[in-house]
């Protein structure tokens, strides 16, 4: 059998293949080629967003001190409890004995002074009356001293007479002398006596103030076991802590309850250092499974690992240990060209983008990249602002499935959002 085929058939069979020859390496060619998804910058606000969590505690706690110490008795509230100014919160039992006993003892002491005391006034008394030169001895030695001059005087005479010898004489005078003598001794023993007796006195006195000096403390404190026998709410809130159990020993000065006082409730959290959104005074969004509420950034300070926020808020329905997820966020008040921060690349010289341009290739139009350095300002969780570097509004790279650098050639997959075919 024999085949004929005209110039018509050769040629078109050709063009066929050379179409296919052209549609399966441009594919191959394209297969192999990273394909990149691109983005145009654009004229936008920074919005700054950053989530915490932190615990809701009073911000004003009036604290309850033990006031003397004892054993605790029963407790009437627990933790968490709503309590009335007023209210009692525990029982305290006390150890009278000590203190009662030493008051029996210090008042059979007092007791016994004061006897002591009178018997004293009463000696003190009978010296005065019978004691002395004015006593019933002291008038008789008086009478004797008075017959003695007189003697010595009619003995003098008689002496000038000759009428006695002088040995006469001067026994007059010594029966004088002695009875001088033991008038100056009965004085002197009187005022040794009624020495002895004030200064008995003045000694047992003291002794009696003494006794009021150490009744006090014992009074006061049988006082103050009375006042404190039931402990009070000094205001009226939550209770936050009872740091007591039944039986147990309470000490004086000893922090016994906390009590949240009004509507008002601090937040801390924490944020990261290099959060400079967040400013005194800024309204953020405090939520949970049961609140949504708006609070007040009332203090930011430095913590080990970033900054350390206080949050204010008013409320009569929290309760102190909730825990709240708190949203941070703010809208910069200025415009400012941005790229989405996946697009941004850095090395050694630098920040940079790659800009997706278009060009005439053997296969047809074909996608490139070149690199752009850039200047970076601030930046958001989505957008980084670009403040030197970009005059245009052209395709940058955002991800790609392969490594590429300047001069890559691309397959940009969403070509249609910026060629047009």
């Amino acid at each position: 059998m024999k085949f004929s085929l005209n110039k018509k058939t050769v040629g078109g069979g050709f063009l066929v293949l050379l179409i296919l020859l052209i549609f399966c390496s441009k594919t191959v060619y394209s297969y192999n080629l990273p394909q990149v998804n691109a983005v145009k910058p654009q004229n936008g606000r920074l919005s700054k967003l950053e989530m915490s969590s932190g615990i809701a505690k009073r911000a004003e706690i009036e604290l309850v001190y033990t006031k003397v110490s004892g054993i605790c008795g029963e407790l009437q509230v627990k933790e968490g409890d709503t309590v009335e100014a007023g209210q009692v919160l525990l029982n305290m039992v006390f150890e009278r004995d000590d203190a009662e006993r030493r008051l029996r003892e210090i008042a059979a002491s007092r007791a016994k002074l004061k006897i002591d005391i009178q018997n004293i006034y009463l000696k003190l008394e009978k010296l005065g009356s019978s004691g002395g030169l004015t006593g019933y001895e002291g008038q008789n030695l008086k009478r004797d001293i008075a017959e003695a001059q007189k003697k010595l005087n009619d003995a003098q005479a008689l002496y000038e007479l000759g009428g006695i010898s002088q040995r006469e004489l001067m026994s007059a005078e010594e029966a004088l002398q002695n009875l001088f003598d033991k008038q100056d001794k009965i004085t002197a023993d009187y005022n040794l006596d009624e020495e002895s007796l004030r200064l008995e006195l003045q000694a047992k006195q003291l002794e009696l103030s003494n006794l009021t000096l150490q009744e006090e403390p014992y009074n006061k404190l049988l006082a103050d076991y009375d006042a404190y026998a039931e402990i009070i709410a000094p205001v009226s809130g939550q209770l936050l802590s009872i740091n007591a159990q039944k039986g147990a020993r309470l000490n004086e000065n000893v922090l016994l309850a906390e009590i949240g006082v009004g509507q008002e409730f601090t937040v801390e959290c924490s944020i990261s250092l290099d959060n400079n959104f967040v400013l005194p005074g800024d309204i953020c969004e405090l939520s949970n499974s049961t609140h949504l509420i708006k609070g007040t950034v009332s203090r930011i300070s430095p913590s080990q690992h970033g900054k350390t926020i206080t949050v204010s808020l008013v409320s009569d329905e929290v309760v102190a240990g909730e825990t709240f997820e708190i949203k941070f966020e703010k809208v910069s008040s200025t415009t400012y060209t941005l790229v989405p921060n996946g697009a941004l690349n850095q090395d050694n010289d630098g920040y940079y983008l790659y800009q997706v341009k278009r060009r005439d290739g053997m296969l047809g139009k074909e996608y490139y990249l070149e690199r752009v350095s850039v200047y970076i300002g601030d930046n958001d969780n989505k957008n980084t602002v670009i403040i030197k570097g970009i005059t245009f509004f052209e395709p940058l790279v955002l991800t790609s499935d392969k490594p590429v650098e300047a001069g890559s050639i691309v397959k940009l997959a969403n070509v249609g959002d910026f060629f047009a075919e």
